[in-house]
């Protein structure tokens, strides 16, 4: 669920309301956040948040160890983290982790970065599955690289 608010000028919350749909928030959505302003509700939100933190960190410091993958935006402070794969394009990325292992990035090749991927920061466990598949589709790209390449020399000397 998203929430928000605007603080602006008028012209610019005339501009916002003329571009936004009229039925933004949904009761759901609405209902969360005003379970924020109860004690219990609170507590929550600043335990997942934590936890978010924490786990976001936790990838950001696996990627950096990738030797595949660059966080070139640097570090997050949103529930998203974007790196790039300089051997591979996003889109081939996001196609064989949706495909081999059932996991969803967003390319961000339609923003003018074409190798460059950006995920959502779930839960632990799915932060863990995530990292596992992306180094699994990695080493596979390397290694069918190494291929061509020795089979692609092997085939041109037989020439």
């Amino acid at each position: 669920f998203r929430i928000g608010y605007i603080i602006a000028s008028t012209s610019v919350i005339s501009a916002a309301d003329t571009a936004s749909n009229p039925f933004t928030m949904s009761r759901p959505a609405l209902a969360a956040a005003n379970a924020l302003f109860e004690p219990e509700g609170f507590a929550i939100w600043e335990s997942t948040r934590q936890v978010q933190i924490r786990d976001r960190k936790a990838l950001e410091d696996k990627l950096q160890e990738l030797p595949e993958t660059n966080l070139t935006f640097g570090n997050s402070s949103t529930n998203f983290v974007v790196f790039e794969t300089p051997s591979m394009l996003s889109q081939d990325l996001a196609q064989r982790l949706l495909t081999n292992h059932g996991i969803i990035v967003r390319p961000c090749a339609s923003w003018g970065f074409p190798k460059h991927t950006r995920v959502s920061v779930g839960t632990t466990e799915e932060m863990d599955k995530f990292f596992n598949a992306l180094t699994e589709v990695l080493q596979q790209n390397e290694s069918q690289k190494e291929t061509v390449a020795v089979g692609g020399g092997a085939f041109f000397e037989s020439l």
